[in-house]
């Protein structure tokens, strides 16, 4: 049992250090210019942040066209950085993409989900003006 649940307490910190409040706060409150502008629960953070399959192929010319035509992504859907494809989705596909990859003789290097951070998920909010 936590020290706040424990005592019956509520902490309050406020810090721009967001990789450090992802770790010790329950409940987030976002504020930007003096106003709050989101209230969460870690768990709907968790639900609220963006996911993507990041994938790491020996070809990428032919990976990119491989998901296009077998209608795993639209162009929308994906960017390419470096020798990495970023899948924008919410749906974990990795071993549909992995097999597929596999059988048209694409090696993947890499390949693994990431889920956007507190500080991601701040940024994405002050960027869409929310």
């Amino acid at each position: 049992m936590d020290i706040t649940s424990k005592l019956g307490i509520t902490v309050l910190i406020s810090s721009h250090i967001l990789s450090e409040i992802e770790l010790l706060a329950d409940e987030i409150g976002i504020i930007s210019q003096g106003k709050l502008i989101k209230e969460l629960t870690k768990e709907e953070l968790g639900e609220q942040s963006t996911k993507s399959v990041i994938i790491e192929v020996d070809n990428i010319g032919l990976a990119e066209d491989m998901m296009i035509k077998n209608g795993y992504v639209k162009d929308s859907d994906f960017k390419v950085d470096n020798n990495e494809i970023i899948l924008l989705t919410d749906i974990d596909s990795r071993s549909k993409i992995n097999e597929s990859f596999v059988k048209n003789g694409i090696q993947v290097n890499e390949l693994h989900l990431k889920e956007e951070n507190l500080e991601e998920y701040f940024m994405r909010l002050i960027n869409e003006g929310i």
